[in-house]
């Protein structure tokens, strides 16, 4: 079902796009997510968002959106949507209001500008202690993180070990206002 849904993202196929300075830029999470649902690119509509969101946020707004546009049990499972059954002939259908929810709901365009890697290494050893150590402190149990290595080799992949996974859907909002999801000197930049 993923290969059907916006939601399901992967940055390997969009090319970097140039900035005004002439750098590349990696495609924007939009730009994704309008590449995946298959839809020619001149097709792509405007779409004004409601609200920007936190990643941690996105997937249940998205299919709180899928459930008001007929998607009844649109649900988050392990931090993804899940549409419930949908018939072959509403695939379509199901992609471009999964676009369009994600559109509406936006994820924070701070998590799609690339790092450096003194800016990794500084992610990890936030997520790694005071992060981590908020987390305990709110009672979730937060697992062990991995060496820097593994999260510094690991991060242009999939974003690196993030102890806020391992936190209930539940209770994302209280846990992220509480233990932000980046130091302040990367939410500054």
């Amino acid at each position: 079902m993923c290969a059907a849904l916006a939601a399901c993202t992967s940055a390997a196929a969009t090319p970097p796009r140039p900035s005004a300075s002439g750098d590349a830029l990696l495609p924007t999470e939009a730009e994704r997510a309008w590449e995946l649902t298959g839809f020619p690119a001149d097709q792509r509509p405007q779409v004004d968002p409601i609200r920007v969101v936190s990643i941690f946020e996105q997937p249940e707004a998205t299919a709180a959106c899928l459930r008001a546009a007929g998607y009844p049990r649109a649900v988050v499972v392990n931090g993804r949507v899940e549409p419930g059954e949908v018939a072959e002939a509403q695939l379509p259908s199901l992609t471009l209001s999964t676009y369009l929810c994600e559109a509406q709901y936006p994820a924070d365009p701070l998590f799609d500008r690339p790092l450096s890697p003194d800016q990794v290494r500084t992610l990890y050893r936030y997520r790694s202690t005071e992060q981590r150590e908020c987390l305990q402190g709110l009672g979730h149990a937060i697992a062990v993180p991995p060496t820097e290595r593994a999260f510094v080799d690991g991060y242009a992949e999939h974003g690196g070990w993030n102890p806020m996974n391992s936190v209930p859907a539940f209770g994302f909002a209280g846990a992220e206002a509480a233990c932000p999801a980046l130091p302040a000197e990367l939410s500054e930049r």
